[in-house]
């Protein structure tokens, strides 16, 4: 976690420090879209891949029939958040929040896109996602993005 800088409390005269909670996965995962939304390269082409979904009341059961729906549409589990194909490169980019690791599916998904020659990142903030994308040559550069 990053630490604000201390402020002087007026009664007490003590210095305190707060910690700043680190942005959840879906914060991650935003802001990075609306980056490549913004200053990708005309030729780049990104999707988010919608593994995850939020069914508010709904049952384990219904859950996992609605699962079994979307494997039977082509679903994968442990699929990147977002894929990203330039120049007949392909790039499969996995968001976390910081200290994230990747799920066993998800190592397994990493190993099919390297035996179907793409390349399997798995970035856990915003900046070493926006680094990623700025080396491998997929954004417009921006002052001050990184």
């Amino acid at each position: 976690m990053t630490r604000r800088p201390a402020q002087i409390d007026l009664f007490t005269k003590r210095a305190s420090v707060q910690a700043i909670p680190e942005p959840k996965e879906d914060v991650v995962h935003r802001t990075v879209l609306g980056t490549l939304q913004t200053l990708a390269l005309p030729d780049v082409l990104f999707f988010h891949v919608p593994n995850g979904f939020w069914a508010p009341g709904a049952s384990r059961e219904q859950m996992a029939r609605a699962w079994q729906r979307m494997e039977r549409l082509g679903a994968l589990p442990g699929a990147s958040d977002l894929i990203i194909l330039h120049r007949g490169e392909t790039l499969a980019l996995e968001l976390k929040r910081r200290r994230g690791t990747a799920s066993e599916d998800q190592e397994a998904f990493a190993d099919r896109v390297a035996r179907a020659g793409g390349t399997w990142e798995l970035r856990d903030s915003v900046d070493s996602a926006h680094r990623l994308l700025l080396d491998r040559g997929l954004l417009r550069p921006c002052k001050g993005l990184v």
